[in-house]
């Protein structure tokens, strides 16, 4: 079952929203894209989650206790996280089977795309530390997870705590082409998504408790 509640202005989940504990124990898929969220309270209650959306809120964390070994995907793109360490730390403890994690756009992460070396460089470093704390990893943010990344991370990736977070600098035209070109990539990765999804329904938790159907949307990431 999956439960969506993407572009709902919501600022956090409630036990009104929520309804049915039972039900919200039976989800694979939680949807809260395009909110306003800024706390993580009661999301310990989807137990059974493969899949979580969480693309475009206010999120500097997450800070639930119990862990869901059975969530493989998150999606964490465009919130306000600013201590990696943290979050990475977090995010091992919660979710020790996670294979795919895509968090771009968050200040404590160095661009996805930008042409020069140096800024690819901040971005290596980064990618390092974060594999190093979640090794299980396949993908982080929409690439595949090399080989060689494997080996480098295992080898280089503590000593990139202090390098894995970019400085802040003041935005150029280069941040925004950089910008257009990350939206044009992520843009296209939802496109194919949905296509692959393509009549698949998903359950809609509305207040109260009361279910609708209707078609699902892809994670955006832009």
């Amino acid at each position: 079952m999956e439960i969506v509640l993407a572009e709902r202005g919501l600022n956090s989940l409630t036990e009104e929203l929520i309804g049915n504990k039972a039900k919200a124990a039976e989800a694979t898929l939680l949807n809260l894209a395009e909110n306003s969220m800024s706390s993580s309270h009661l999301f310990d209650n989807f137990t059974s989650l493969e899949t979580l959306i969480l693309d475009k809120n206010e999120l500097t964390g997450l800070d639930w206790c119990c862990p869901i070994p059975s969530l493989k995907t998150l999606y964490f793109n465009n919130n306000q996280v600013t201590n990696i360490e943290a979050f990475v730390n977090t995010i091992a403890t919660l979710f020790p089977s996670l294979e795919y994690l895509s968090m771009m756009r968050n200040p404590c992460c160095p661009a996805f795309f930008d042409i020069t070396e140096e800024k690819q460089d901040d971005y290596r470093r980064h990618r390092e530390f974060v594999l190093f704390k979640l090794p299980g990893l396949q993908y982080l943010d929409a690439t595949a997870v090399t080989d060689e990344e494997r080996t480098t991370s295992a080898r280089r990736g503590s000593f990139l705590r202090s390098k894995a977070t970019p400085k802040k600098k003041r935005s150029t035209q280069a941040d925004v082409d950089q910008l257009a070109a990350q939206q044009a990539y992520e843009a296209e990765k939802i496109r194919k998504a949905d296509a692959k999804k393509k009549g698949k329904t998903s359950t809609f938790l509305g207040l109260g408790g009361n279910d609708t159907r209707y078609e699902s949307n892809a994670s955006e990431g832009n």
